[in-house]
């Protein structure tokens, strides 16, 4: 079964809860990917995000990343320009059908079709995309074609089989 490793990075009482009770964390994230719960593929991004909510949730202060190993059989690859172009006409299909405005965050785009589409719903189970951060290009990499600025993202999607496992707690970030 194909799967990758995942990071995600919350406060520790409820990494704790994801890791001991199996309660999922899911955001309603409209930019991004949507609803679900969002992954990292490296230990490195979870702890930049850790550092970027610190700076902007100052009143948690106890902050924990998570280890697991997501099954990716039913991966819908926004990083994949045939995904991309047929979710487009889906969207228009979508937007003709329903009367609204073709304009709308990805992540509002994304659940909109998940909820009329039955099929995406029962097919992907997990989203990946890619981020442009505008943080500086690591020095290692500087005059080469490889940059380290796109990180990939991942979002198990709320509603489907979950399709995680071997949860760990692997940090409790200070």
């Amino acid at each position: 079964m194909p799967n990758i490793i995942g990071y995600h990075a919350n406060d520790s009482n409820r990494c704790l809860e994801f890791v001991n009770y199996r309660t999922i964390i899911n955001s309603e994230d409209t930019y991004w990917l949507g609803r679900g719960m969002y992954f990292w593929d490296n230990l490195s991004n979870a702890k930049y995000w850790v550092s970027e909510k610190r700076r902007k949730a100052q009143e948690v202060t106890d902050w924990s990343i998570v280890q697991v190993n997501i099954d990716i059989e039913k991966l819908l690859d926004l990083t994949d320009d045939d995904v991309l172009n047929t979710l487009m006409k889906l969207w228009y299909q979508y937007c003709a059908k329903s009367h609204r405005s073709t304009k709308a965050p990805l992540g509002k785009k994304i659940d909109l079709l998940f909820g009329y589409f039955n099929f995406l719903s029962s097919n992907f189970c997990t989203i990946k995309g890619h981020g442009k951060y505008d943080r500086e290009q690591n020095e290692f990499l500087v005059g080469t074609y490889v940059v380290s600025n796109i990180k990939t993202i991942y979002c198990v999607k709320n509603g489907t089989n979950l399709n995680i496992y071997n949860r760990e707690f692997i940090s409790e970030v200070v």
